[in-house]
This record gives structure tokens, sequence and C-alpha cells, in this order.
């Protein structure tokens, strides 16, 4: 499972790069990071809902660390 979701962080970054750099050529960059931001967070809610969980405090300082 770990390779699975390792390949998949690697071709969400590697696409985000490559279509931001594209879309930065013809949209404003407060539009394309605005949108890169909005398919992130929707992706995030997406996972939360598939995949179930019970987080306890550690789990969400190891987050709120990550997201600093």
């Amino acid at each position: 499972m770990g390779i699975i979701v390792g390949l998949c962080a690697a071709a969400c970054f590697g696409s985000g790069d490559l279509l931001g750099g594209r879309a930065s050529r013809d949209a404003p960059t407060p539009v394309v990071l605005f949108v890169a931001h909005l398919s992130a967070a929707l992706g995030a809610v997406v996972l939360a809902l598939v995949f179930a969980g019970s987080p306890i405090g550690i789990d969400l300082a190891y987050g709120a660390g990550a997201g600093w």
C-alpha cells in the first residue's frame, strides 16, 4: 500500500509542476495558485471521506507540524 501511495504522490507532484508551469504562461499567478490550492483541498476532503480513521492528539500535532 505504501508503494501505491508513494507513486500517487509522485504523480501528483510531477503533474502539478508541469501543469502549474504551463498554466502560469496564460493566466496570472494568483489565479494559478488559487486553482492549485482549491484542487488540493478538494482532493484532501475526498481522501478524508474515503479513508476512515480516528485520529488522536499526537496525530493532529503531527499534521499541524507538517503544515507549519
